[in-house]
């Protein structure tokens, strides 16, 4: 304690050699609001809880606190300390060192070590799971750019931790995002490449109603298969709050406020919405269970399907084959799997949505899907069954219903391969 006391003191010594007490520094703080440019002063508000006024504030008024109140400072910083492990070693720290890790709260790099922390917390709600972290040189690096941070492989299907991984967008909300989404961090199906989970970091001291709903809403309408959370160091709005109720009205929007070392409480909600959507560890005599319970219907989206699909009587009919064939979800494939929900024919349209290419080669979906699914069917035209060859079975029985509503074009296939 005394050495703590001693660093303490030297401080308190050279910041009163310019600010005697509390009075001045109010009255010097007045004037500095007054005098400076406002460019300096936005730099300033980066410093989101005034940790470095408060400290210095803090100082000044101990000068000028009664010896009583003194007193029961130093008697409270002891009981702190008391039963923390001590080591004595005698070093030289120079002031400008001192300062240097007491200026840390105004880096810009703040916002960074709070994403950095977040990551570790949703580490955290995987314990037990196997986690291989992906590392440069022995360092995890966390860069503006798209980064694999981390892979968990004792799911059905790992799943890989990205930072900062860009996605093509459509509908985006923001004025800052014009064709792509980037959250912070976003967890992918390792072999179909689905996005299970979005993360977004936010360290505002006040919330920002506006700036975090765009953030949801161009998340969530991009990526169909994720759960989207928003972390904000600060509060967050309570309308927002009452909005992300149980992940909201579409019930994959989550959002916690207060969220920091200091709030257990909000920790533990975070790390259960993590772990609802991937649960424990699954052993492998539980894959195949999985598997069993997933037949999907994957609607070729690309151009020559697109005005088929929106066609309401084909919906209609689609609802039937839902119905018939025990159809579980949808994908949404062009030459790529674009997206996979549970089956829901109002979808329909916004699935059509998804698709970015012009082009039907349906092969690479079909195995990306065949390794999640125990049945896979395609809605396709004749492209669709030439580019799925002899690995797709034509299911006759439904040609009939499509010649009749005049989408002769369209049939039902069977994956058998």
């Amino acid at each position: 304690m005394k050495d703590s006391a001693a660093v303490v003191l030297e401080l308190a010594s050279t910041v009163q050699t310019y600010v005697p007490n509390y009075r001045v520094l109010s009255d010097m703080i007045s004037k500095l609001r007054r005098e400076l440019p406002e460019a300096i002063w936005e730099n300033l508000r980066t410093e989101h809880d005034r940790w470095i006024e408060t400290m210095i504030a803090n100082f000044a008024a101990f000068e000028i606190a009664s010896p009583s109140d003194q007193a029961r400072i130093a008697e409270d910083l002891n009981e702190l300390f008391k039963g923390v492990e001590r080591k004595t070693e005698e070093f030289t720290v120079s002031f400008d060192d001192l300062l240097a890790y007491l200026n840390l709260p105004i880096w810009k790099r703040r916002y960074e070590l709070f994403s950095a922390w977040l990551l570790t917390q949703f580490l955290e709600a995987m314990t037990n799971h196997d986690v291989d972290l992906h590392s440069e040189d022995g360092k995890l690096t966390f860069g503006f750019h798209a980064t694999k941070l981390a892979t968990i492989r004792s799911l059905g299907e790992p799943i890989t931790i990205y930072g900062e991984r860009r996605i093509p967008a459509v509908n985006l909300k923001s004025n800052k995002r014009k064709a792509g989404i980037q959250p912070d961090y976003t967890v992918w199906t390792e072999e179909t490449d689905l996005c299970k989970m979005a993360i977004e970091c936010k360290h505002y001291k006040q919330p920002n109603y506006k700036n975090f709903d765009d953030a949801l809403n161009d998340y969530a309408g991009n990526l169909p298969s994720a759960r989207v959370i928003l972390c904000n160091y600060g509060p967050i709005h309570d309308v927002m709050r009452l909005e992300s109720r149980g992940g909201g009205a579409v019930k994959r929007r989550f959002v916690f406020g207060d969220f920091h070392p200091g709030n257990p409480e909000a920790i533990e909600l975070f790390k259960n919405a993590v772990r609802e959507v991937f649960g424990e560890p699954i052993a492998m005599s539980g894959l195949r269970e999985q598997l069993e319970i997933k037949r999907v219907l994957a609607l070729d989206v690309s151009k020559s399907m697109r005005d088929i699909l929106r066609n309401k009587d084909v919906q209609q009919e689609i609802a039937e084959i839902v119905n018939e064939l025990g159809i579980t979800h949808f994908a949404a494939v062009d030459d790529e799997l674009r997206g996979v929900e549970k089956a829901d024919c109002e979808r329909i349209d916004w699935l059509v949505q998804q698709s970015v290419s012009g082009s039907t080669r349906l092969c690479a979906a079909a195995v990306a899907l065949m390794s999640e699914a125990s049945d896979v069917y395609f809605l396709t035209d004749q492209d669709g069954v030439r580019s799925l060859g002899r690995s797709a079975q034509n299911m006759f029985e439904f040609v009939e219903r499509f010649e009749k509503l005049y989408t002769r074009h369209a049939k039902v296939l069977r994956i058998v391969e």
